[in-house]
């Protein structure tokens, strides 16, 4: 008797097991769905799981996605030209936070119905990233746009997208146009294999990237998205990527 009630209770405990795990938070799905098409380039499938935004805002929009995507084309080079940063390198471009295995370990923190903020462990590092925003918006879940356009001190509590003025747009547009003509020119010398090192990478981009005063640093807005330069106000109580 005692070959069945051990079996029983290792049925008994997979049942148990099952009814108490909690099923992956459709924001999880769908964020990966958006970093999926953001590696594959292609701007209209990503647009399609971001905020949507009004129309006065759509080419601020459009701009800093691109800017994204060129950044994490950058970033994911990196890693394959030089491997991920060890515990005591310095992450100048904030590579693991989006090295692809940090998308097997994402857990959704709920803010409220309308916002969730999602995390992943390092297990190599022994930190948690906060990856992103996203945001409830016509029955699913979205990209936020406000982490695209460098806009998350002007979200209101609920997550609201709010659009800036026209100046700060067009400085917006300009300067993201230009940092990732600059980002993209970077990354066709990377992948023709001219430097040696990340230290010479990370030279390269200092001198390329574009510098006025006055003007936004979308640089660093963008690099915020994927390594925690930038906190929520109001709108969730986190730090992207800390």
């Amino acid at each position: 008797m005692k070959p069945l009630h051990a079996a029983a209770c290792l049925l008994l405990l997979t049942i148990v097991k099952s009814a108490t795990a909690q099923p992956e938070h459709e924001a999880i799905g769908q964020y990966k769905a958006f970093m999926s098409a953001v590696r594959a380039g292609k701007v209209e499938v990503v647009m399609k799981l971001v905020e949507p935004v009004p129309k006065d805002v759509a080419s601020m929009l459009e701009a800093g996605l691109k800017l994204h995507i060129a950044y994490v084309g950058l970033k994911d080079e990196l890693t394959a030209q030089f491997g991920l940063p060890g515990p005591k390198d310095e992450d100048e471009f904030g590579e693991r936070a989006v090295a692809a295995g940090l998308l097997e370990n994402l857990r959704a923190d709920v803010q409220n119905e309308r916002i969730v903020v999602l995390h992943a462990k390092d297990p190599q590092m022994k930190n948690e990233y906060n990856l992103g925003m996203m945001v409830h918006r016509n029955g699913k879940w979205l990209f936020s746009a406000a982490l695209l356009t460098d806009q998350l001190e002007e979200l209101k509590p609920d997550g609201t997208f709010k659009t800036p003025p026209a100046a700060e747009r067009k400085r917006f547009i300009e300067h993201a146009k230009t940092t990732t003509k600059a980002i993209e020119a970077l990354l066709k010398r990377l992948k023709k294999k001219e430097f040696k090192s990340r230290a010479e990478v990370v030279k390269a981009f200092s001198d390329a990237m574009p510098k006025a005063e006055g003007e936004i640093d979308i640089g660093d807005g963008c690099r915020s998205i994927v390594d925690g330069r930038v906190s929520f106000r109001g709108a969730a109580p986190a730090r992207l990527h800390e």
